[in-house]
């Protein structure tokens, strides 16, 4: 009788632990629903982004004018063993396409932090990241007009700065917080975020959202018409080394990091 009951409680113990897999599972799936419906919003979000650009592109000479000299072509900010601004010319390219409003790139930059710049400091891969328009929020072009002010100014304050411009807007989008929406509240937060880690007033003076405006469009523009391998619709987060989309799926960072390895080096 008593072994009777030890397999009774043996078996409702796995029933049990079987129902809370099914549980886990169920849970997994509706987060895995949630991201996925995250990203179809931002890619549906390209084509009117894209109008946006088109119709409230400045010229490409006044946009030129308020940048810094090494992004007046739409180029990216450069991480790399040779320090923010400098390629390694020994490693290979990676580049990291993100909109600073854009929900799925800011929870995948922060999910991958710090590895994926301590990989590219390491000098793994060159880290192209490339500010483009997808979900078209105005902190995107006020986040932009820092970025490469203080890439190109203060170089050894942009790894901060680029993590405090993502933290910020997460919490502005898991909150009612809507200041991204606006230029002036952005142009506002971004010196903000800028003088909390000590960025000068001289360089933040010259964060000039008009220019960064242009520079966005040159560099969607560019990176939309591009003929990227294996690459199935044009949506943020994308990574891209030489010339191919790389599909992420790893679960972890450390996973997500060695896909990303593997597709620089070629394998």
């Amino acid at each position: 009788m008593a072994k009777k009951n030890a397999s009774q409680v043996d078996g409702g113990t796995r029933d049990k632990a079987k129902q809370l897999r099914e549980a886990q599972a169920k849970s997994d799936q509706r987060t895995r629903n949630i991201i996925i419906a995250l990203v179809v919003v931002l890619i549906a979000a390209i084509a009117i982004a894209i109008v946006f650009v088109v119709v409230n592109r400045p010229t490409p000479e006044s946009a030129a004018e308020g940048l810094p000299e090494q992004f007046r072509e739409g180029q990216p900010i450069v991480v790399s063993s040779e320090g923010v601004g400098v390629s390694n010319p020994d490693a290979e390219d990676l580049t990291f396409y993100f909109d600073y409003t854009c929900g799925a790139c800011t929870q995948l930059e922060m999910a991958l932090r710090p590895h994926l710049t301590d990989t590219a400091q390491a000098g793994d891969y060159n880290l192209l990241m490339q500010p483009v328009i997808t979900s078209g929020g105005a902190y995107n072009v006020a986040a932009t007009a820092g970025a490469l002010v203080v890439a190109a100014g203060a170089p050894d304050l942009f790894l901060e700065f680029q993590d405090a411009l993502t933290d910020r807007f997460y919490e502005a989008a898991t909150s009612e917080d809507t200041f991204y929406q606006d230029l002036e509240a952005s142009r506002e937060q971004v010196a903000e975020i800028a003088r909390g880690v000590g960025v000068s007033e001289d360089l933040i003076a010259a964060f000039d959202t008009d220019a960064a405006q242009g520079y966005l469009t040159t560099a969607t523009d560019t990176w939309v018409a591009a003929d990227i391998q294996d690459r199935t619709q044009v949506a943020t987060p994308e990574f891209v080394a030489h010339n191919k989309n790389i599909t992420l799926t790893g679960d972890t960072a450390e996973a997500v990091i060695a896909e990303l390895l593997t597709a620089v080096s070629g394998s």
